[in-house]
């Protein structure tokens, strides 16, 4: 064996010289070699001292036997365990002084365990030196092991305590007082009620018995000395033996330490240190029974593997761990006093290496709860945090014994709903479980696995989703359902569930539309990883544009709603499915042409001309109405062909129109009646409501020009339908008065390249003019002209002779004479110059000099001319270019009109 794992001895006494001084005193007189100077200086040396008791220095004893050796056992801050005796040695060598004589062994930290463990190497050494003669060298041997009897006074324990006067009580005080002193500051003081000369062999006896009832953990740090003058903190002892006597009373230094004060029967702090500590009662009880103690102190360092140097000094935890180790060996009402609190007593000791270092606990757990499982026949049912204590034991346990538990744990809340017991047993077990996922996956598993387990998955499910009530819940919902059991969200009732959560939360929702929206974007999130996954988006799909159609008024639809619309209608879910319903279609198909109208490129006409003609009566009226509400604030160049599709009309209701116009002519005519124009006040005949949509734009425009550019775009045909012809002059007739005299219009006009609607707006013009207006242009041009060169002339005339009659007159002469003029010309009036009054005139008689034509009859209407590009900013073509619905363009959205 080296030299570092062998035991090293010392030597302490007064001499001539010693190993650190080279004259007379008292220094270590011998030691071994491996044994450092610095160690015996600074650790030992302290330790050398004995004072004899008072008592015998008085009556001046001389026999060295009669005096107390002192046992002292500490360990060193560098892990050493020392022991050593110190004892009265009588005169030095000189004969004139009293010396004492100390023999420390020095057991290395590496060996010191089996010393601690066995305890016979501290109170059984047969070989402590007495003197030493320093002549005989100042080196001691190393040694192999330390000297000791086997042989225990452990079984005569009862009788030293009855002799000590310690009973039950009084002896778990003194076992709690040492076992708190360990782990803190606190000392223990004991004066034994014997006399001064055997006060060292009981308090030897005494700590013996108290050693071997303390955990090996507080072995390791237990320090003591066997016998000291008078109270004393000392670095490393926790129990000093002192002197009788030596302890004064109402002594404030020792208020916060332990006092066993046996001949004054005073004990300060004794019974706090036994309050509540159940290993003191156990301990007390396997006083004949070593064998059980060091059973539980083998289950104690197992379960202590790993923890904090505190926790295993710490009285509590042994106090912990005992009623464990009762418990695994069969006393059971431990266990049913706190079923939870045990399960958490042993958790608290087991971590990821469990199973493999920690075995006892681990067994211990898992029989307990085999042990229930077997009673839940009986109806027993165990807390919600006994399960909670399964879940996390599952956490350290092997494949094998996690999927044993799952059963056990759906077995537990099985047995739970069926007796009706506490409803949030489930809950709470199930939001323990998400803390494993893979626990929770298999939990829920097993659940679709039997009937009668699905029922509770159902009740917790539905108890789960109570709480949602937003679009976001129901995101995390399918999240969470989706990563961690994708089975359950591929499940019937599952979808049902989320179907009444969808319904019910967008119901209540204040802007349905944003949150259908926002829900319906998330699902097209979802990865299908199976055509169950697949269903379920196509059935929330279908679920989203149920309740948003349901919760629609077209007639309150805005143009921002037509753009959050624009997923459902894109997407148009349902399409050919049974659960959506006609007056659910018939709306999506309207939003969908007018999202068409207004969000298109202009390129999709006779897309858009299909949807308005294969409509219904009732939607097609509605997707006009729609369209005109939602133009009217963007009537400018660039929708007008949006605002055309607004006045569309379709060739089966321009067939029915006309048959009706012609029954209303042939009645007019039967009645003899002038009925001109009657037919197309009331019908209109082409592809639009020109008339009304000339009114639209009117009503709706910022300014004048804007419908005239309208005009302009919608004529800018080759040849010009009748209906808009009579639909302009109505326009200029009723709300465009007065258009034409703007400078801007007028300038317009000459810039129109169609040559029929030029000529139609300069009649209308005409028409609209003064008299004098009318007499400049047309047939009556050149009368007009003859007839204001006269009035003009007769007006210079007039005024020539005015002049002249005043000249003469301011000279004094006589007037000139001058022509009576005849009857018939004295009656004549003179032309009006003013171009807006007409003045009656005998030409105006003339068959031949007719006035312009009216709106309804003066263009001719086989005419034609060139086909002229429009002079409005938009590049679309006119909705006049044809009488068939597929030759005209049409944007996309507006109001009904709701006057056909």
């Amino acid at each position: 064996m080296s030299s570092e794992r062998k035991i090293q001895q010392q030597y302490f006494a007064r001499a001539r010289e010693g190993v650190f001084r080279s004259n007379e005193g008292l220094d270590t007189v011998a030691k071994s070699p491996s044994l450092d100077g610095n160690f015996i200086k600074k650790t030992l040396h302290p330790f050398c001292v004995y004072f004899p008791p008072q008592e015998l220095v008085q009556r001046g004893e001389q026999e060295l036997s009669r005096f107390p050796e002192s046992l002292t056992v500490f360990h060193a801050d560098s892990g050493e365990l020392v022991i050593g005796r110190s004892q009265f040695a009588g005169t030095d060598f000189t004969g004139q002084r009293d010396t004492i004589f100390v023999h420390n062994y020095v057991v290395p930290k590496e060996r010191k365990e089996e010393v601690l463990r066995s305890g016979f190497r501290i109170f059984q050494i047969n070989r402590f030196q007495t003197e030493y003669d320093i002549q005989e060298g100042k080196v001691l041997p190393e040694l192999d092991d330390i000297p000791a009897d086997s042989q225990s006074h452990l079984e005569r324990q009862q009788n030293i305590l009855d002799r000590l006067g310690i009973d039950d009580n009084l002896f778990k005080q003194l076992l709690g007082a040492v076992m708190a002193s360990i782990s803190s500051n606190k000392k223990v003081y004991i004066a034994l009620d014997v006399d001064v000369t055997e006060s060292a062999i009981y308090a030897k006896k005494l700590t013996e018995i108290l050693f071997h009832f303390l955990p090996y953990e507080l072995r390791r740090h237990f320090g003591f000395t066997t016998y000291y003058n008078e109270p004393q903190g000392k670095k490393f002892i926790d129990v000093m033996f002192v002197e009788k006597g030596s302890i004064r009373a109402n002594d404030r230094s020792l208020d916060k330490d332990f006092v066993f004060d046996f001949p004054n029967g005073r004990f300060v702090n004794a019974e706090r240190a036994s309050q509540d500590h159940f290993y003191l009662n156990f301990a007390w009880s396997c006083r004949e029974r070593p064998d059980a103690l060091a059973e539980f102190f083998s289950f104690a360092e197992e379960a202590l593997q790993g923890r904090e140097a505190a926790e295993k000094l710490a009285p509590s935890t042994y106090h912990k761990l005992c009623a464990l180790f009762q418990v695994s060996r069969g006393l059971k009402s431990l266990y049913e006093r706190n079923k939870d609190g045990l399960l958490y007593s042993i958790l608290d000791y087991l971590d990821d290496g469990a199973q493999a270092n920690k075995q006892k606990l681990y067994q211990m757990f898992y029989q307990l709860v085999g042990d229930e499982v077997s009673n839940l026949n009986s109806g027993n049912i165990v807390s919600v945090e006994y399960l909670q204590a399964m879940i996390a034991y599952c956490r350290i346990a092997d494949t094998r014994t996690q999927q044993e538990f799952v059963g056990h744990l759906v077995n537990f809340m099985f047995t739970n709903w069926k007796n009706n017991e506490d409803p949030n047993y489930s809950i709470q077990t199930m939001q323990e479980l998400q803390q494993q996922p893979e626990l929770f996956a298999a939990v829920v598993e097993k659940m679709h696995s039997e009937d009668r387990y699905y029922r509770v998955f159902e009740d917790y499910f539905q108890a789960r989703a109570e709480s949602i009530n937003s679009v976001r819940g129901i995101q995390e919902e399918i999240e969470f359902w989706k990563k961690y059991t994708p089975q359950v969200v591929a499940s019937t009732f599952f979808l049902q569930q989320i179907l009444l959560k969808v319904q019910r939360v967008l119901e209540k929702s204040s802007d349905i539309l944003n949150n259908g929206k926002q829900l319906y974007a998330f699902i097209q999130t979802l990865d299908p990883t199976s055509r169950d996954i697949e269903i379920f988006k196509e059935n929330l799909e279908l679920a989203i544009a149920i309740c948003m159609l349901d919760a629609l008024e077209l007639d309150q639809v805005t143009a921002a709603d037509i753009d959050k619309l624009q997923f459902l209608v894109a997407r148009n879910p349902g399409k050919g499915k049974k659960e959506l319903e006609p007056k659910d279609k018939e709306k999506l198909r309207i939003l969908g042409t007018v999202s068409l109208i207004l969000n298109g490129d202009g390129q999709k006409e006779s897309e858009i001309l299909s949807k308005l003609d294969g409509m219904d009566p009732e939607a097609f009226d509605q997707t006009r109405r729609m369209l005109q509400k939602l133009l009217r604030a963007q009537v400018y160049a660039a929708n007008f062909k949006k605002v055309s599709y607004a006045f569309y009309r379709r060739p089966k209701d321009q067939d029915a129109d006309d048959e009706e116009g012609l029954g209303v002519a042939a009645r007019s005519r039967s009645s003899g009646k002038n009925n001109k124009g009657s037919s197309s006040r009331k019908r209109e005949s082409g592809i639009y409501n020109y008339r009304e949509m000339l009114a639209y734009v009117h009503s709706a425009a910022q300014n004048s020009e804007t419908v005239f550019e309208f005009i302009i775009w919608c004529g800018s045909s080759s040849k010009l339908e009748e209906s808009y012809k009579a639909a302009i002059r109505d326009y200029f007739e009723y709300e465009g008065q007065g258009a034409f005299k703007s400078k801007s219009i007028r300038k317009k006009i000459k810039t129109i390249k169609s040559a029929e609607l030029r000529k139609l707006l300069d009649e209308i013009r005409l028409t609209q003019s003064g008299f004098l207006m009318k007499l400049l242009t047309g047939k009556n041009k050149g009368i007009g002209i003859s007839l204001i060169v006269a009035v003009f002339t007769l007006a210079i005339a007039g005024g020539t002779v005015v002049v002249l009659g005043q000249m003469k007159k301011d000279k004094g002469t006589p007037p000139l004479p001058t022509t009576i003029p005849t009857a018939e010309q004295s009656e004549s009036p003179t032309p009006s110059l003013d171009p807006g009054v007409e003045t009656p005139s005998s030409e105006t008689s003339n068959p031949s000099s007719t006035a312009p034509s009216s709106p309804d009859g003066s263009s001719d209407p086989g005419a034609s001319s060139s086909p002229g590009a429009s002079s409005s900013p938009s590049a679309s073509s006119s909705p006049i270019t044809s009488t068939t619905p597929s030759a005209s363009g049409v944007p996309p959205s507006g109001e009904e009109d709701s006057q056909q």
